[in-house]
């Protein structure tokens, strides 16, 4: 009322979030009139019901990606339609993205709820595939690379958690999330408590964040702008020779930068441990500087680690010229740029430590250099940086950004995606072919040679023995030599097709693969080695039968 704001009675509606019975006495008033009690109520796009089961807003979602999965059966058909990619984005964008808005809320609803969610991702998945109706909802994720529902909800809510432990505790969320009395008393679906739960089961447990919001110690525009060169980057050296790079580079050097005391900087990263180091070397010094930095952080991070290090030891030795050579061309033109998605609060401390250097007379310049084309400075510091990388004591810590924290976060998801597809009971016949997921096998063709290789990859098709599951053929077996007649049948052992077989298998041999097993002719192989298998099928009718 202070400032003249006034509620709506007509649009403001009571529920009490609660499994008790409330009385009729019990009403809530608002500038003298008594406000409608409901059951439910739609708040930003989000259905909440007074027991908090999710059941109505689930119900809605489902009725708007149905409308959806209507007009992609529109779009496509056996024989022609739009491509397989196409569909792919309209599912992502018209259905995948209604399903994941407010999923962190709404994961704990009833598992026979989220199930009906489960079917739209199925069914389309399916039309975009073409794949058969028995094909395993566990085979059409894998085919098409989209994770099931339940790791995705868990990934956006480690995501969400992550985002937040950047802010400060004073943050209004990071407050609900903090341990209360109820804690352990009873078996709450708590948002913080579950997150917590997950960022443990996750491997990001005592980790600590950088800030959400990074704050300089001077204002940014206060910071002294570097030089730097990258003009070598903008050329097209693609197309020359590791010795000519070299060569081009040094020239380059010579050139622009004759009288400067060149420093090489690098940074590194283990794949499989996580470990990271950075380090940069001086040629013309004999000097060597590495450091063993924090696990799981970035390799753009280590780079821009790498240029501070050698910042640092200028400031300390304050020689007259420096050129700093770095082969980040990413963190060259955060500094450049004085922005950053994911390491702002390092490049903030970059060009701390540069305008300091630049007050104190010291000129200082960056140019890119061309990586592991034989230039001995960038050499020098590569292998160091790698060397640093296996030392067992962390030396310098670095706060987990967010960015790097999901990119943690969606490695974990992606191996216990991994891990289920090991150990799924169903779709083994795409496992056989196709044993990793996250990634999508070699597309482009027609709608119909779609079709029928996503068919043959999972297994489930037009052919005599999938015909018998559906109670469509008798025996299921081949009518030329009495085997039941499936994918492995037709393809590499029914000596009805042998001469279009052998045919097929010179052709393929031809481009380097042997051909003798469905992994090779069915896996993530180029458009060469279908285009002689879809011969091979229509030459044979096969085709016509998938």
């Amino acid at each position: 009322m202070r400032w003249g704001f006034r509620f709506s009675k007509e649009k403001s509606q009571v529920v009490f979030f609660t499994r008790k019975k409330i009385g009729e006495e019990i009403n809530l008033k608002l500038y003298g009139h008594v406000l409608e009690k409901v059951e439910s109520f739609r708040f930003l796009g989000m259905v909440f019901d007074a027991r908090l089961t999710w059941a109505g807003h689930i119900e809605k979602v489902l009725v708007k990606c149905k409308k959806v999965l209507n007009v992609m059966m529109c779009l496509t058909g056996v024989d022609w339609g739009a491509s397989r990619q196409s569909l792919r984005e309209i599912y992502v964008s018209l259905i995948k993205s209604v399903i994941d808005y407010g999923c962190i809320a709404y994961r704990d609803a009833a598992k026979t709820t989220l199930a009906k969610l489960e079917v739209i991702q199925t069914q389309a998945l399916r039309i975009c595939s073409g794949a058969f109706r028995t094909s395993p909802a566990v085979a059409l994720q894998v085919e098409m690379g989209e994770m099931p529902l339940h790791l995705r909800r868990e990934q956006l809510a480690a995501n969400y958690w992550a985002n937040l432990q950047g802010h400060n505790r004073s943050h209004p969320t990071r407050v609900v999330m903090q341990v209360c009395w109820e804690h352990e008393r009873v078996k709450s679906q708590s948002f913080g408590w579950v997150c917590d739960a997950i960022g443990k089961d996750l491997g990001l447990e005592g980790i600590e964040f950088s800030p959400t919001v990074p704050l300089p110690v001077r204002p940014p525009w206060l910071f002294v702008e570097p030089i730097v060169d990258l003009q070598l980057l903008n050329r097209n050296l693609k197309s020359r020779v590791e010795v000519d790079l070299c060569r081009v580079f040094c020239e380059h050097l010579n050139e622009e930068f004759n009288g400067y005391l060149d420093i090489y900087t690098d940074g590194s990263k283990d794949p499989k441990s996580g470990q990271t180091g950075a380090a940069f070397g001086i040629p013309k010094m004999g000097v060597k500087v590495q450091k063993r930095l924090s696990d799981q952080i970035s390799v753009f991070t280590v780079e821009l680690m790498g240029i501070w290090l050698a910042l640092q030891w200028v400031e300390e030795t304050r020689p007259d010229k420096v050129v700093i050579c770095s082969d980040s061309s990413a963190a060259l033109k955060c500094l450049q740029s004085f922005k950053s998605k994911s390491r702002l609060d390092i490049v903030y401390e970059v060009l701390e430590c540069y305008t300091r250097i630049s007050q104190l007379g010291v000129k200082v310049k960056f140019t890119w250099v061309p990586a592991h084309v034989g230039v001995k400075g960038n050499e020098m510091a590569d292998g160091l940086a790698k060397q640093a990388s296996k030392r067992e004591d962390v030396e310098i810590s670095i706060l987990m950004s967010k960015t790097e924290a999901k990119t943690k976060i969606w490695m974990e998801i992606m191996k216990k995606w991994q891990c289920g597809w090991d150990r799924e009971e169903k779709g083994r016949h795409l496992y056989r072919i196709q044993k990793k997921v996250g990634t999508e096998r070699i597309t482009g063709r027609s709608r119909r040679e779609e079709i029928i290789f996503t068919r043959l990859r999972i297994g489930h098709c037009g052919l005599n023995k999938c015909l018998h599951i559906l109670g469509k053929h008798v025996t299921g077996r081949c009518e030329f030599c009495d085997s039941m007649e499936s994918v492995e049948h037709v393809v590499l052992e029914c000596q009805k097709y042998d001469r279009e077989r052998i045919k097929m298998k010179e052709s393929i041999r031809n481009l380097g693969v042997q051909g003798n097993s469905l992994r090779e002719l069915l896996g993530l192989t180029s458009n060469d080695i279908s285009t002689h298998l879809f011969t091979f099928l229509k030459d044979t009718g096969i085709a016509n039968r998938i």
